[in-house]
C-alpha cells in the first residue's frame, strides 16, 4: 500500500482470497468495515502506530489468519494473546483472527465483546466469557463453530444476531436469574444505530451523500451489496461549512463518514466539538 495513503476505505480489499501479504505503512489513519474481510490467504497482519480507526471487523472471515500485531507505540489499540486485537485498555475485544481454533477465554478486565469480533471463526469451539463483560455486541459469535456459552450474569447488553448461525451451538447458559435476563437489553444497539442512520437519510441532499449511507449499511450487513455490479465512482461528499459571526469557520458532518473525517483528518486538539 503506497505511504501517502491515508484511508483504506470499507471492504477495499473484500474476497481478494489470493492476497498473501498486506504491508500498512505508518502514516495509515483508517481502516473500514471489513477492509480485508474473506481474504483466505493472509496469514498475519501488523497494525501501525498511526492507524487511531477501526471499522467493524476489519479482517473478519480470514480464516489462515493467525495473528494481528500493533506497533507497540500505537495509543489507540495493541494485541494480546493468539493475535487477538483489543483497544489499548484491553476493555473492549475488537477482533478475533479467523485462524483461531479450540478453545479460547475472553481475558479479565474485558467489558464489550465488539461487533463481528468472532464471527466466522468455525474452528472455534468453545469460548468462556469471565464476569465483567457487560456487552456482547451484534453478531459478535455469529458463524463460529461453539457448541455451548455461558452468559455472565455482569452482561446488560446483548446485540441482534451474537450467537446467530452456529450450527453446533446447543446450549447458552446464563449466570443470574430469570429476573435477571429479563432485564437485559436485547438488540438496543441496533436500534439506535437504525434511528442515527434515519436521521442522516433526513439530512442528505446529494446523490453522493445517499450513497455513502447504502455502502455504510451494506459493509454492516444491513443490505446486500450490489453482487457484481460495476458502479460509478463519485466523488466524497463534503461536510457542510458556514463561517461564524466573528470569523470562526464551523463544519458540519451529515453522516457517519463526514464526521469520521472531520474527527480524525480535520479538527485540531484545541478545536471545539458540538453534537
Amino acid at each position: 500500500i503506497p505511504s501517502t495513503v491515508l484511508d483504506i476505505g470499507n471492504k477495499t480489499f473484500s474476497w481478494c482470497s489470493s492476497l498473501e501479504e498486506i504491508n500498512i505503512p505508518n502514516g495509515v489513519i483508517s481502516i473500514g468495515n471489513g477492509a480485508f474481510s474473506y481474504c483466505d490467504s493472509i496469514t498475519e497482519v501488523y497494525l501501525p502506530a498511526s492507524v487511531v480507526m477501526l471499522g467493524s471487523s476489519p479482517f473478519g472471515g480470514c480464516p489462515n489468519l493467525a495473528e494481528i500485531s500493533v506497533a507497540e507505540d500505537n495509543p489507540y489499540f495493541c494485541s494480546g494473546e493468539f493475535g487477538v486485537l483489543f483497544n489499548k485498555d484491553k476493555t473492549e475485544l475488537i477482533q478475533v483472527p479467523g485462524g483461531l481454533f479450540g478453545s479460547y477465554t475472553v481475558p479479565s478486565g474485558v467489558t464489550t465483546i465488539c461487533k463481528s469480533a468472532f464471527r466466522l471463526c468455525s474452528n472455534l469451539e468453545e469460548v468462556t466469557i469471565p464476569n465483567g463483560v457487560t456487552t456482547i455486541e451484534s453478531q459478535a459469535f455469529n458463524s463460529t463453530g461453539i457448541t455451548n456459552v455461558t452468559i455472565p450474569v455482569t452482561v446488560t447488553n446483548i446485540g441482534v444476531g451474537a450467537l446467530g448461525e452456529c450450527p453446533d451451538l446447543t446450549d447458552v447458559y446464563y449466570g443470574g436469574t430469570e429476573e435477571q435476563w429479563a432485564q437485559i437489553s436485547i438488540g438496543e444497539d441496533e436500534l439506535t444505530y437504525l434511528q442515527s442512520v434515519l436521521e442522516e437519510l433526513s439530512r442528505a441532499q446529494t446523490d453522493a451523500e445517499l450513497e455513502e449511507i447504502k455502502q455504510e449499511l451494506q459493509s454492516g450487513g444491513y443490505l446486500k451489496a450490489d453482487g457484481g455490479k460495476k458502479r460509478m465512482k463519485q466523488a466524497k461528499s463534503a461536510p457542510m461549512r458556514f463561517v461564524s459571526t466573528d470569523g470562526y469557520p464551523i463544519y458540519v458532518g451529515r453522516n457517519n463518514r463526514q464526521n469520521d473525517e472531520l474527527t480524525f483528518k480535520l479538527a485540531r486538539k484545541d478545536d471545539i466539538w458540538l453534537h
